[in-house]
């Protein structure tokens, strides 16, 4: 029950998801109560997911070759009139594969928080409790950001046979566009053509910014000439794309900023705000839902022992449960099969009530023979 009225609460506010349980289930219940649950189950699944997240797995069944993270914020609304608050996003995957026409990240797991710092703990702890770092190649994607840089990234994986780090293309290209605004599109688009095709970006730089200023109409421009010129130069290193790099394989960066939509549609909508403790629940419920461990997290009860232990105890009294149901089922049926028990003729002889040379005599003293 606290499973369903989550789950609507993560899709909607909670006065709507109040109203589609009374008319949708017909039970009453206020929105502070489904607000009361929602934080419940994200306590819960915040617990469930640091303790998945924190095993040390003996055995690595599945050790890919390359693996890729990806990290961004998300900007909400809090309480405090005018402040703001962001939410961390990191995503783990192994790879690409298709669906249908559309594609999916292999292994995905998400990860999700108000506090960076705990975020890039957990995240570690993941990495290298699921995966032998020093046997695979780690493509990390930030978009440069306070906490999405190439130290950052390197501490997480720190003993990884390779670690290279982009800085996120869509965002390199929006400088690009907004600090050329006054440029021809055309000159734009060749610009950002021309990145990710040339061999030597350090060199090519100083060419794209002595043409773009030749297209400067006032000081404002030549500014954000000279400042786009330094971010790339910059940034140079972690530009060049994955063909560029060598590096052959069917992983396509960027898709943190695609699955942002999971969490923007449900808390920057309509002007939202959040408080700082329903923020972090919200966050984790939708992280839950996202890794589809919402119903596992809502079972779990840690009591001081690890997730894998309560796992064998639930195994345990479920295979138990299943003994003693099929135990009353098969005495039910003995008591059945008493009660329709019929033995039938368990002995009897044929009866002779003539002289024994008679036909019935006869058959009788021949059967009674054997």
């Amino acid at each position: 029950m606290i499973e369903r009225i989550v789950e609507a609460v993560a899709i909607t506010t909670s006065r709507s998801a109040s109203e589609l349980l009374q008319s949708l289930a017909g039970i009453t219940i206020s929105h502070q109560s489904v607000i009361s649950l929602k934080n419940y189950a994200g306590e819960k699944a915040k617990t469930y997911e640091k303790a998945l997240a924190e095993e040390e797995k003996v055995e690595k069944p599945t050790q890919p070759e390359i693996i890729a993270i990806e990290g961004d914020g998300i900007v909400l609304k809090n309480k405090k009139k005018g402040g703001v608050s962001e939410v961390h996003r990191l995503q783990v995957y192994e790879g690409v594969r298709k669906n249908g026409n559309r594609t999916e990240l292999v292994g995905l797991r998400c990860f999700a928080s108000t506090s960076r710092k705990e975020l890039f703990a957990l995240v570690a702890s993941y990495l290298h409790g699921h995966y032998d770092l020093s046997k695979t190649t780690v493509l990390s994607n930030g978009d440069g950001g306070s906490g999405y840089q190439f130290q950052d990234f390197e501490r997480m994986v720190e003993g990884c046979l390779n670690h290279q780090h982009f800085r996120d293309c869509y965002h390199v290209h929006e400088k690009i566009r907004t600090r050329l605004s006054f440029c021809n599109r055309k000159l734009i688009d060749r610009i950002i053509r021309e990145l990710h095709q040339t061999d030597d970006i350090m060199k090519q730089i100083p060419v794209w910014m002595d043409t773009a200023r030749s297209c400067a109409r006032t000081e404002a421009d030549l500014e954000g000439v000279d400042r786009l010129q330094s971010y790339l130069e910059r940034n140079a290193p972690y530009i060049p794309s994955l063909s560029q790099r060598g590096i052959h394989t069917e992983i396509h960066l960027g898709t943190a900023e695609t699955n942002h939509r999971f969490y923007s549609y449900r808390m920057k909508r309509q002007g939202r705000s959040w408080s700082s403790e329903g923020m972090e629940c919200m966050v984790w419920v939708l992280t839950a839902r996202k890794n589809k461990t919402l119903t596992a997290a809502l079972l779990y009860h840690a009591n001081g022992k690890s997730y894998k232990k309560m796992d064998r105890a639930m195994h345990k009294a479920a295979v138990q449960t299943e003994h003693k149901i099929a135990q009353n089922v098969r005495s039910e049926a003995q008591k059945r099969k008493m009660r329709n028990y019929r033995p039938g003729c368990l002995e009897g002889r044929i009866g002779v009530y003539g002289a024994s040379s008679s036909p019935m005599g006869r058959l009788a003293r021949a059967i009674q023979k054997y």
